[in-house]
């Protein structure tokens, strides 16, 4: 789907459609605020993704040194291979990226530009749905898991569809 059709779509359930509308004076007042959520949200992400990283690493070293112990003592490993699996480095990515592209959208987003902020913001949210929605459809994830991150995502496109005219189009 195409960014025009996205936000011809957002622009009609999340605005036109909507029940209820941000009033204008809220509207400004989270203009005002955004650059600064998403320059807070990008370090903490990436934040998060550094944490995750570290966190992998060390569970990555007792795996294998539990199974180095299990084996010196004639016992089977805990596990055939120690390393991080797909969904590591998947939930890795998306941190990563989100967080790059929320730094990235600060200038954009603190100057009001449609196409240098206001967008990147929303290719991060549409990361966090398709991020989210992975995790529910594989093993690791749960009803509750979609239910939260469709919920979240519709809050964030929600915000960005009801703030999206106060950008302005072109460089």
């Amino acid at each position: 789907m195409s960014q025009k059709k996205i936000e011809s779509v957002m622009d009609e359930y999340l605005v036109k459609k909507a029940p209820f509308q941000i009033p204008d004076s809220g509207r400004k007042a989270i203009v005002e605020w955004v650059p600064w959520i998403a320059l807070i949200g990008g370090v903490f992400s990436l934040l998060a993704g550094w944490g995750l990283w570290q966190s992998g690493q060390r569970v990555n070293e007792i795996v294998g040194y539990t199974n180095d112990f299990l084996r010196a003592y004639g016992g089977e490993g805990v596990t055939q291979t120690p390393d991080l699996g797909v969904f590591f480095y998947v939930a890795l990515l998306a941190l990563v990226v989100q967080g790059a592209l929320m730094l990235y959208a600060f200038p954009g987003l603190k100057s009001r530009k449609k196409t240098s902020g206001w967008n990147i913001l929303l290719y991060s949210a549409l990361i966090s749905l398709v991020y989210g929605v992975f995790v529910a459809l594989t093993s690791y994830g749960t009803f509750s898991n979609l239910f939260f991150s469709a919920l979240g995502a519709l809050i964030g496109l929600y915000v960005l569809a009801q703030i999206k005219s106060h950008y302005k189009t072109g460089k």
